[in-house]
């Protein structure tokens, strides 16, 4: 019986302590791990991420955290830190062997939320794919093709990728290339896609539309159009372009030649 007493005085009532102490450390610190989550989300930093993201991240977070407060728990019951540092560090490199594609693309989705090199309406091309952003979630980028066909990128795959974003600048230029015969007038050649431009709604005369020729070809003579066009413009004002450069050529009389060779026989 006195060594019960002793052993309760001693041991018992250390641990005892030490479980209450560990117990009070998980009720607060779970229901406040929760809470720090749902705050984080909210900071003005993730005010431009998607719902979806915000929510992905919010739970990472909140695995973090209470795997910090479990760990703070047992230390206060006796349990050595080595044992954690080696879990934790164990479960790290299987679940990166595991998952490397996947935390490659939660690593560029990170990137591109923070470094917005694009944001939900921009058109993008990425490689052989091209369309407008309708979503950017921690996984993939969803891109809608002109065709309206729904595309997943891979965020891993963007950011290692060179990706032209299309919607960046508030203005964009088109250019309409064609070509005339070599005994057609460069000046006046000149007046008739000028003409062209300046008839076409939604081309923009500051800066101005030009058309210098650019080649002397092997049967041709070449020039391009460029005109400037607000980008919400740029498809409209492209085929308007094409169309009224087609006719306004046929109309002026001059012609657009076809590749041809003048074979000469020696006899």
């Amino acid at each position: 019986m006195e060594e019960l007493m002793d052993w309760l005085r001693s041991g018992s009532l250390k641990f005892g302590t030490d479980l209450i102490i560990a117990i009070a450390i998980l009720a607060v610190g779970l229901k406040l791990s929760r809470w720090v989550a749902d705050k984080a989300v909210h900071n003005p930093l993730f005010e431009h991420f998607e719902p979806n993201t915000r929510s992905f991240i919010s739970s990472t977070l909140l695995f973090v955290l209470r795997a910090a407060v479990i760990a703070c728990a047992a230390l206060r019951l006796g349990v050595p830190g080595t044992v954690f540092i080696t879990l934790f560090g164990s479960l790290g490199v299987a679940v990166s062997l595991a998952t490397q594609g996947t935390l490659s693309n939660v690593a560029g989705g990170l990137m591109i939320l923070v470094n917005r090199p694009f944001v939900v309406g921009d058109y993008i091309v990425v490689g052989s794919y091209e369309g407008t952003v309708r979503q950017i979630s921690a996984f993939y980028t969803t891109i809608v093709t002109a065709d309206n066909r729904t595309v997943l990128l891979p965020n891993g795959t963007i950011t290692n990728s060179t990706m032209i974003n299309c919607s960046s600048q508030p203005v964009r230029m088109v250019e309409i290339p064609c070509s005339v015969g070599y005994r057609s007038d460069p000046a006046r050649v000149r007046k008739v896609l000028l003409d062209v431009a300046e008839n076409t709604e939604g081309v923009l005369t500051d800066p101005a539309p030009q058309a210098p020729m650019t080649e002397m070809g092997d049967s041709a003579l070449k020039f391009t159009l460029r005109a400037w066009v607000r980008k919400e413009d740029f498809l409209a004002a492209k085929w308007a372009l094409t169309e009224g450069v087609k006719r306004a050529l046929d109309e002026a009389g001059l012609d657009i030649p076809y590749p041809q060779m003048d074979i000469h026989v020696i006899s």
